[in-house]
């Protein structure tokens, strides 16, 4: 069962303001204390003085003069002639019981009153982001809605000119250019997708779904060669999101090599990195989307994404976290 975000604030918030109050409990105690033990030493004082004197003072019901102990929680305050003071522990121990039942009274109120005002700010942050990303989410659905329909009704276009049309050079552009815009419109939906509110981090295996993504696209270019070094490693991470990063990078890889792709895992100590090579083709570039939205989700996991440009080898180094 998954746990609310502001249940588990709540609880942080509760465990953070008991341990802090214990702390100050624990401080205000001892110096209550030390001043009991400095008042009870000051009023033994006092009645040595009155015994040296011959006054006659009636002494609280916590300190008593004789020879011995009256009994087991009494103990030595002071000596006068040939008998002691003995003060009784437990009237320590009740008066401090006293003092912390009173801080107890005082406090609960406080952190109840704390905790509510709290719970009620965390929860109307949050139902206010949840009402923001609905929106932005539905004004992307709805662009993207529109977006597709107008992809869909240029590529019958496509087909019908491309039956039609004499320039070749011409068509291709356009062919290409629309392959691109439609591509980009594709990551972005997949990108969109990634932000589920449910979605939970798991324990992901990076190297089935590397695999997997790299002969999905080594189907669609066959003449291109695949080489795997893919030992298992798991992240804890959501894999939607994982997914997405690598299937922008191993198409991006695919797409504009000329003849390889090489995709490894390797360790520096014990970090895990994640290589994607290829040799650069010479193809029309992409608009650079897909980098860009690969670079955000691999933020958002705490990775660093980077980028080696090269006329002989491309490569993208990902470090996993």
């Amino acid at each position: 069962m998954k746990v609310r975000a502001e249940i588990k604030l709540l609880v942080l918030l509760t465990l953070i303001l008991s341990l802090g109050l214990s702390v100050v409990n624990l401080v205000a105690l001892s110096n209550y204390k030390r001043q009991i033990l400095e008042k009870i030493d000051s009023e033994v004082e006092l009645y040595k003085l009155a015994v040296d004197y011959g006054v006659s003072l009636k002494l609280p019901p916590y300190i008593v003069i004789s020879p011995k102990p009256p009994g087991e929680r009494w103990s030595v305050a002071g000596k006068v002639n040939d008998e002691f003071f003995f003060v009784n522990e437990d009237y320590v121990q009740s008066e401090l019981r006293r003092f912390a039942f009173y801080l107890f009274i005082w406090e609960v109120p406080i952190v109840v009153l704390t905790i509510l005002v709290a719970y009620k700010t965390v929860t109307l942050f949050i139902k206010r982001e949840k009402e923001a990303k609905e929106l932005v989410k539905t004004f992307f659905l709805l662009f993207t809605h529109k977006l597709g329909n107008f992809l869909s009704l240029n590529k019958i276009n496509l087909e019908i000119l491309e039956m039609k049309c004499p320039n070749e050079k011409a068509l291709s552009r356009i062919k290409q250019a629309y392959s691109i815009l439609e591509s980009d419109f594709k990551k972005s939906l997949n990108y969109i997708s990634t932000f589920e509110e449910d979605a939970e981090k798991e324990n992901v295996d990076i190297g089935p779904i590397l695999e997997k993504l790299a002969l999905k696209y080594h189907s669609l270019f066959p003449d291109k060669k695949l080489e795997l070094v893919l030992p298992h490693f798991t992240v804890k991470a959501k894999r939607r999101e994982v997914e997405s990063i690598f299937q922008i990078l191993i198409e991006n890889a695919f797409k504009y090599s000329r003849s390889f792709v090489k995709i490894s895992l390797n360790f520096e100590g014990s970090k895990p990195i994640i290589e994607i090579e290829n040799d650069p083709g010479i193809t029309t570039p992409g608009s650079g989307i897909g980098l860009k939205l690969a670079h955000f989700l691999a933020e958002r996991l705490n990775w660093k994404l980077e980028v080696i440009p090269g006329r002989k080898l491309f490569k993208v180094r990902v470090y996993v976290k």
